[in-house]
């Protein structure tokens, strides 16, 4: 995955471009679930490029239908380092444990390249909460079904952008 490799090679630019170039042929076509998947990696990397309007249209797409439970749960990530950005730790850490349950759930790791980005997001959640703020932040989380988690993600861009 051409795209993927370079997000993760620090890229982004050329990411952005090839995922662009990739949605774009996708006009006409009716796989939603690649449609959502591209909306998933170009919301992780114009969020950080921080182009934030860009980020949140992006994840709306990702929301989509045509999600699964695994493209959920990466665009929860992005959600929560969203959430993070704009400095509401309470609900990045919800978001972070709900996105946490659906990988559990539904047996959908954490890609190992993932592995950094995650500790630095949880350990700034950490960091910027008390530690019993964030953890009965994250067991809510934890106990949203996959369909409200969602509703409180789109939460970041609807509330935010009025």
């Amino acid at each position: 995955d051409q795209g993927r490799v370079e997000l993760r090679d620090g890229n982004l630019a050329l990411s952005q471009q090839w995922l662009e170039q990739s949605l774009g042929k996708m006009v006409g076509s009716n796989n939603a679930f690649e449609s959502v998947w591209i909306h998933t990696l170009l919301a992780e990397v114009t969020l950080r490029r921080n182009h934030i309007q860009a980020a949140k249209y992006h994840l709306g797409s990702a929301f989509a239908p045509g999600w699964t439970a695994h493209s959920a749960s990466y665009a929860l990530n992005t959600c929560v380092a969203l959430a993070a950005q704009e400095h509401q730790y309470d609900h990045a850490s919800v978001l972070l444990g709900a996105a946490d349950a659906i990988r559990i759930a539904y047996r959908t790791p954490l890609p190992p390249a993932d592995y950094d980005p995650y500790r630095q997001l949880m350990f700034l959640l950490q960091s910027m909460l008390s530690q019993e703020q964030h953890t009965q932040a994250y067991f809510r989380g934890q106990m949203l079904p996959v369909e409200e988690a969602i509703v409180q993600a789109k939460s970041l861009w609807i509330c935010n952008d009025m």
